[in-house]
């Protein structure tokens, strides 16, 4: 799983020092650990979303649900998210 935003290439390769590779690599282990103590249904929403890039009128037909219902999912994942991921690093 990818959760860098896209860069362009001369900026990646400016910064692809084996530290910022090392920072980079733990960020996306937080951020799957983190991903996984999430209930299914809203690592699902959030995959979907995040990164599979589906539109939430997308992922509630995907699932067969409603839109807001999708949406409510995403809200209380992302919030998780935050939190677990800042307990994490008020942990460091």
């Amino acid at each position: 799983m990818h959760w860098d935003a896209p860069e362009d290439a001369a900026v990646r390769a400016a910064t692809d020092t084996p530290e910022v590779k090392l920072l980079a690599r733990e960020r996306t282990r937080s951020i799957e650990e983190a991903l996984a103590a999430l209930p299914d249904s809203q690592r699902e929403v959030i995959v979907l979303h995040k990164v599979e890039g589906l539109s939430f009128p997308e992922i509630a037909e995907a699932l067969d649900d409603k839109v807001e219902a999708v949406k409510s999912r995403a809200f209380r994942g992302y919030r998780a998210l935050r939190r677990i991921l800042e307990a994490e690093g008020s942990g460091r």
